[in-house]
């Protein structure tokens, strides 16, 4: 595993803490320190994919209603290009 040198301020009393936590389980600062910021960068994607899902969910949910209240609505990439050119259309006439 390559290791890359960060330097990091911290306050007084969280270098203390951080020292006596990494003594506490006969561990070295820099050990410590990566253990702490693996579990946190798992945490925060683990909470991104959750959100992502979350969104996911909520967009089929929408679908499905949609689905339900217009049944034969249908917009294909193709129509969907066609309004947004008829709209662009529309507004350029209007300026």
């Amino acid at each position: 595993m390559a290791l890359s040198r960060l330097q990091v301020l911290l306050t007084e009393d969280q270098a203390r803490r951080l020292r006596a936590l990494a003594s506490r389980r006969d561990t070295s600062v820099s050990a410590l320190l990566r253990q702490i910021v693996e579990r946190a960068l798992q945490e925060e994607e683990e909470t991104m994919l959750r959100r992502r899902n979350e969104v996911i969910a909520r967009l089929a949910e929408s679908a499905h209603w949609l689905h339900r209240q217009a049944p034969d609505l249908q917009h294909t990439p193709t129509l969907l290009e066609q309004i947004r050119e008829e709209r662009l259309h529309d507004f350029g006439r209007r300026a």
